[in-house]
C-alpha cells in the first residue's frame, strides 16, 4: 500500500536524522510520518491495525519528547521542513496529473524552502538534505525541458508532395508496370533508380 510505504519511509527518515543529531529535521519527518499513518488508519481501518496503532502511539510519544527538548529554532526549522515536504507532495501530484508547468513552479518553491533551511546552518544541513536537493534538481531539470518543449509551437503538418511529373528521387510516382521484373529473382533495371547506377 502506497500510503503505508510513504508513512514508513518518513518514519525511517526521521530515525536516520535523529541518529545523526539532526533533531529539527527528525521532528519534521516524524510529524509527517504521524500525519500519514493517521491517514492510513482513517482511510484503511482494517489494514494492519495493531501495527498502525503501535506506530501512532510510538510517534506521538517520540514527537512529544522531542518537542519538550527542542529549542524554538528547532521547532521553526521542523515547521519549515514540513512545509517543504508538503510542497514536494503537491508537486508530485501535479506532475502525475500532467500539470507540468504548475509542478515545475511548485518544485521551485520547494527548492527555495529547502535552501532557506540549509542557510540557517549550512555546515549541518547541507549534507543532511543532499539527496532531497539532488531529487529536486533532477525534477526541475526534467520538467523544465518538458514545459519548454510544450511551449514551442508545433510544426505544421507536412502533406505528401503533389504529383508533379518531375523526377523526385526515392518516389514510386513514376514506376510503371513495365519497369518491374517479370520473373522472381530478376534484377530491376538500374534506370529505375536514377543516380544510383
Amino acid at each position: 500500500m502506497d500510503q503505508w510505504s510513504s508513512a514508513f519511509e518518513w518514519f525511517q527518515t526521521g530515525r536516520n536524522y535523529a541518529g545523526s543529531g539532526q533533531s529539527a529535521l527528525a521532528l519534521g519527518s516524524y510529524e509527517e510520518a504521524l500525519r500519514q499513518f493517521e491517514k492510513v488508519a482513517e482511510n484503511f481501518p482494517g489494514y494492519e491495525t495493531k501495527m498502525v496503532n503501535y506506530r501512532l502511539k510510538a510517534l506521538r510519544r517520540e514527537i512529544e519528547n522531542m518537542k519538550s527538548e527542542a529549542t524554538p529554532e528547532d521547532i521553526a526549522i521542523a515547521a519549515e521542513y514540513i512545509t517543504f515536504i508538503n510542497l514536494m507532495e503537491k508537486a508530485d501530484d501535479e506532475r502525475f496529473s500532467s500539470r507540468r508547468a504548475k509542478a515545475l513552479e511548485t518544485f521551485r518553491q520547494a527548492k527555495a524552502g529547502l535552501a532557506a533551511i540549509v542557510s540557517r546552518k549550512p555546515e549541518v544541513y547541507q549534507t543532511a538534505v543532499k539527496a532531497q536537493q539532488d531529487r529536486l534538481d533532477e525534477s526541475i531539470t526534467w520538467l523544465g525541458k518538458l514545459v519548454t518543449g510544450a511551449e514551442r509551437k508545433p510544426l505544421p503538418l507536412q502533406w505528401p508532395a503533389p504529383v508533379t511529373g518531375r523526377l523526385i528521387k526515392g518516389t514510386t510516382e513514376f514506376v510503371k508496370e513495365s519497369d518491374l521484373p517479370t520473373s522472381p529473382g530478376q534484377m530491376v533495371s538500374a534506370g529505375l533508380f536514377p543516380g544510383n547506377s
